[in-house]
């Protein structure tokens, strides 16, 4: 089957090089602006019964997201040689015409055929809507096992195991959801279903349980690395108070006094007045006070903080404790402490490297990837300047976890690139980095001066409006395995859109491109609703649409017969913003025997790596 897919997609393009090639992107041109009846008229006179699969495809899909469920059918079931493509568009017109048991049989084809977000997702909506909770909790389940961005199935997962009552499991996924929604009412109603069914002493045991984990930690020393210029890292702000340990003795001081505190011992900083309290953690007493800023030192012990949160709104949200390697520094920044950890930045690494990507990589990739990391980290040095401190802990700079996410591979790909940075003309470069490229390497998502490639790294080469068309349904190649990020997809019927959205579907009017980068991704988008126009651009575009994965996208309104918006549809390609260096290519080339200078050089046109200490 999937030799036969290569040979309709490889005639495809040879049918797409005649003369109809410009109806055709005359027709993705209309499928862009949502013209839907429009791009139909365009190339349905080109039909045959020989036309290759693609083309098929491509109409029979325009006639079902025009409401025109029959000619889809007409189109699709005349298909002989079927593919999962195929047989998901089946599965949404049966479902479309309220046929659940033909949908059904048609996404389990689909799925078979090739395991795909849409189908396993309208399979997990339709037993859900049976109130077949248990099936319906296995296909959301491994829904998101393919793709955990998409956020809103954690309701849907919650209420499955409410309804299961495995109210454990059901809180678990709703503290997700209502992060991510706070202000949806059916979420808030199930949050405090939950939390009713749990009970006082479920809740009360469980900050027990974590009480007792902590003071159970040991934290082991290490040997701090001198000579090396120190960093200062954002840790945590807007607090009112602090929770922590060290594992040995350390200091508390100011610049008129100091404390000597004890290891092991949990403290709290509070803030009262403008003035921080050092207060006894378990009894409650107050210690000491000073008056800000304020260090925390130890000579070779890490500190444990608790409740640290990290990545906001995003699918990996978490509130965990922390260990950091170096000192500390308290300040007050509008009136709220900002907690900021200073250490040498080799120390650093080893805690952002193994948070940046998988430690279980191979060593040169993660070489490279260490290597980027000290780049960006020098080369970024006061970009929080105006809060206190170098850089954030997060996504928006680097993701840094600190002591307890180090790894020995990981710490090793650090050491043996000591001091190696990345340059461009004798100059540090802007050394971005990314999960996966989608197949495609753009150089025009930041300042580009001449070392950030515009090209291809998939066999094909796609140019035509219609090949981008297909490009968004390609297979993996070449630099990438079957993964969720190459290529991905997210679906949203009326109940799912206005939990993420906050607004009915049927208010939603078109989605117009106004402005495209390298890659096909979407530069600016502007959004047409019952109230109005709003542009969006560049990252604010994946954060509107709840977070997409990339912004080279196709998306695409199904609506009914009477012309209302009842889905919407994106698929998609890569994972972040697709320039430097791709993660998951890097991992490609380090298990095909290139070393990371091979790797870099891959992605970094006419650089080189030098020392900087």
């Amino acid at each position: 089957m999937k030799n036969f897919f290569f040979f309709f997609l490889s005639f495809s393009f040879l049918f797409s090089s005649y003369p109809l090639n410009n109806q055709l992107d005359l027709a993705i041109n209309f499928k862009e602006k949502i013209e839907y009846k429009k791009a139909i008229e365009t190339i349905e006179s080109l039909y045959r019964d020989d036309s290759p699969l693609d083309f098929k495809i491509f109409l029979g899909k325009l006639y079902y997201l025009n409401g025109e469920d029959y000619k889809a059918y007409k189109i699709f079931s005349r298909i002989k040689e079927k593919d999962w493509r195929v047989y998901l568009y089946l599965g949404l017109i049966f479902e479309d015409l309220n046929n659940e048991n033909l949908a059904l049989i048609n996404y389990l084809k689909s799925i078979d055929s090739k395991k795909n977000i849409i189908a396993l997702y309208r399979v997990a909506k339709i037993y859900y809507k049976r109130k077949d909770y248990s099936r319906a909790k296995d296909y959301f389940l491994e829904v998101l096992d393919l793709d955990k961005s998409i956020r809103f199935i954690n309701y849907y997962l919650a209420n499955c195991f409410y309804n299961l009552n495995d109210y454990r499991s059901a809180y678990s996924y709703i503290e997700k959801a209502i992060n991510f929604y706070p202000k949806n009412k059916e979420i808030n109603l199930l949050y405090n279903l939950i939390k009713d069914r749990l009970g006082l002493e479920f809740f009360l045991k469980e900050k027990e349980l974590k009480e007792k984990a902590r003071y159970a930690i040991r934290l082991k020393p290490y040997r701090k690395k001198l000579g090396i210029p120190l960093i200062k890292i954002g840790i945590l702000k807007d607090l009112d108070k602090i929770n922590f340990f060290c594992g040995g003795d350390f200091i508390i001081s100011n610049s008129n006094k100091s404390y000597k505190a004890k290891k092991e011992k949990f403290y709290t900083l509070s803030l009262k007045n403008r003035v921080l309290f050092l207060i006894d953690y378990k009894e409650g007493t107050i210690i000491s006070k000073f008056s800000l800023p304020v260090y925390i030192k130890s000579d070779n012990f890490p500190f444990y903080i608790f409740d640290v949160s990290y990545g906001k709104d995003n699918f990996w949200q978490k509130t965990i404790d922390r260990a950091y390697r170096g000192d500390f520094k308290i300040e007050l920044l509008k009136d709220k402490l900002v907690l900021i950890n200073i250490l040498s930045i080799e120390e650093y690494l080893y805690g952002v490297v193994p948070a940046e990507i998988n430690p279980n990589s191979p060593l040169e990739a993660l070489k490279a990837q260490a290597v980027l990391a000290r780049t960006v980290a020098i080369k970024s040095l006061h970009r929080h300047k105006e809060e206190g401190f170098d850089l954030c802990s997060d996504v928006h700079c680097q993701v840094y976890k600190g002591f307890l996410s180090e790894d020995p591979i990981t710490n090793k790909a650090v050491d043996s690139t000591f001091g190696e940075v990345l340059t461009f003309n004798g100059n540090l470069i802007y050394s971005f980095y990314h999960a996966n490229s989608g197949g495609c390497l753009r150089s025009d998502r930041f300042l580009n001066e001449g070392y950030l490639y515009n090209k291809f790294e998939t066999k094909k080469i796609y140019k035509s409006s219609y090949e981008e068309e297909l490009w968004f349904f390609t297979s993996p190649e070449s630099l990438y395995k079957d993964t969720s990020n190459f290529r991905w997809a997210r679906v949203y019927d009326l109940e799912d859109f206005y939990i993420a959205f906050g607004y009915n579907l049927e208010d939603l009017k078109k989605i117009i491109s106004t402005k495209k980068g390298d890659c096909f991704h979407y530069d600016e988008i502007e959004v047409i609703t019952s109230k109005g126009r709003t542009k969006y651009l560049k990252d604010q575009i994946r954060d509107y649409f709840d977070k997409l994965k990339s912004t080279a996208f196709k998306v695409e309104i199904k609506f009914s017969k009477e012309y209302k918006p009842k889905m919407l549809f994106f698929f998609g390609a890569g994972f972040g913003h697709c320039s430097g260096l791709s993660q998951e290519g890097a991992i490609y080339m380090a298990n095909n025997g290139s070393n990371y200078k091979e790797i870099l050089n891959n992605y970094y046109n006419n650089c080189k790596i030098e020392k900087y200490y």
